[in-house]
């Protein structure tokens, strides 16, 4: 980019910022020069930093100070903070662009001294850490910060111990712990999973167990010679230190005591879990009754759908209810243990299933005899072309005449009131064009008073014919 070099003033490099900006050749206004040479000072004043602005300019050699100056020569009151540089390129027919967060906040126009030189001197501290960053892609530098992030002891545990970390979590809401014996060390253990999984749920879940993939933003800490990373989709910071290529998470662990318990969350649990073996042993039979009833799953069905059907017209039976229920429980495939990996893939909703108990029924015969009891009371309560579907004022429509008249072509796009007309036998011209008098329902309550027609059809139409 375009930048100006003012012999009187060698310690600075003049910046044009803003879109619009004059051809600089000199500055002078008696204010203006009077500012510069204070900077000039200031530079002159602080620890050497080398030629670090090179890394931004490669032409230039010596300490500079980067100054930006905008409409009508006027000096910028703020500095240009080595972000604006850092990994990027801009056009020489325009300057730097003025935004905000390119600019330091200080106006560094109404500091004294020793203020000044104080700036200055973090300034070019922050260049001097920018340019040890500008030898590297920003990619690189997050490629690097990626790799540190792995590398945490915290996130590595974390990563070692994502499944018994997730188990405790599906545990610590699961209905299975109020089965356990001893309520009191059931509080005891979740008060206790609360503050061993309280650095684990500060890491935002698109950060376990590894950085997310989101954009990420990096900012500049010179002071403390790190790279701060933040994630905003995830509102999460890490700092990352390119002299020792580590990642300093927000909260930082005692990783001897994280390790401990961990270990100790997971060991008390299966103590609970080996004092209940009424428990378990009441979930495998719930594993058993389910293999067992998967081979039925069509009689099963058969047997639902007609009991829907008849609508309580026919008594349930309860294994069917069992087994919708069984249906919602996710039950590993495997017997299942009395520890924290085993009983995490256990989810039953109505914990009441295991008071069931259907050993010893010969579960075959049952659901064949229960199925050959709904298929009479099925067929004992088929509909009939007879069955009276709507009646007004003794006038009846039966369930033969409704299916007669759905199984006219077009039926139910026709209004309500040019189907009272062709069930009444009125051959208006309309029904004539449309060829509806050639249709069999054509007069087929012609005995009907129209009123009553009307009545019929908006009353079936509502029944949801």
């Amino acid at each position: 980019m375009r930048y100006v070099e003012l012999n009187d003033y060698p310690s600075l490099l003049i910046i044009p910022v803003g879109r619009k900006f004059p051809e600089v050749r000199s500055i002078g206004h008696k204010k203006q020069r009077a500012i510069l040479s204070r900077l000039q000072h200031a530079v002159d004043g602080i620890i050497e930093q080398g030629n670090i602005i090179q890394a931004f300019f490669p032409d230039i050699s010596g300490t500079r100070l980067p100054v930006p100056i905008y409409r009508k020569e006027e000096l910028y009151p703020h500095l240009i903070k080595p972000e604006s540089f850092l990994w990027k390129k801009h056009s020489d027919q325009r300057g730097l662009p003025i935004e905000k967060e390119s600019f330091y906040t200080v106006e560094y126009e109404t500091l004294s001294a020793q203020e000044l030189g104080d700036h200055v001197q973090r300034v070019m501290t922050d260049y001097s850490f920018a340019a040890i960053l500008q030898q590297r892609e920003r990619n690189e530098w997050l490629e690097s910060i990626r790799s540190a992030y792995s590398r945490h002891p915290f996130i590595r545990l974390a990563r070692t111990k994502q499944d018994v970390v997730q188990a405790v979590e599906v545990l610590n809401t699961s209905s299975l712990l109020g089965l356990l014996n001893s309520p009191e060390d059931v509080a005891f253990w979740r008060h206790r999973v609360e503050i061993v999984l309280r650095p684990y749920r500060s890491v935002p879940p698109h950060w376990r167990w590894d950085m997310c993939a989101h954009e990420k933003e990096l900012v500049l800490k010179a002071k403390e010679g790190v790279l701060s990373c933040t994630c905003h989709e995830c509102n999460y910071t890490i700092d990352y230190s390119p002299e020792t290529d580590r990642v300093t998470l927000p909260t930082e662990v005692n990783m001897e005591q994280a390790r401990k318990r961990i270990a100790t969350i997971e060991r008390q649990f299966n103590a609970m879990a080996e004092k209940t073996t009424d428990v378990v042993n009441a979930i495998r039979r719930l594993q058993d009754l389910k293999a067992a009833l998967t081979p039925f799953e069509g009689i099963i069905e058969r047997a639902w759908d007609l009991e829907e059907q008849l609508r309580g017209r026919a008594a349930s039976h309860p294994i069917l209810s069992i087994y919708q229920s069984l249906k919602e429980c996710s039950l590993p495939d495997t017997y299942v243990e009395p520890d924290v990996m085993s009983l995490s893939r256990v989810h039953i909703p109505d914990i009441s299933l295991l008071k069931m108990n259907l050993e010893g029924e010969d579960l075959q015969q049952t659901l064949e005899d229960h199925l050959s009891y709904l298929e009479e009371k099925a067929q004992e309560y088929r509909p009939s072309p007879d069955d009276v579907m709507v009646e007004v004022k003794g006038y009846e429509l039966t369930r033969g005449m409704t299916e007669e008249i759905n199984g006219t072509p077009g039926s139910k796009d026709i209004p309500i009131h040019l189907l009272v007309q062709l069930l009444k036998g009125e051959a208006t011209s309309k029904i004539r064009r449309m060829e509806l008098n050639e249709t069999s329902i054509f007069g087929m309550l012609s005995s009907w008073p129209a009123k009553y027609i009307t009545q019929a059809m908006i009353q079936w139409k509502k029944s949801g014919a």
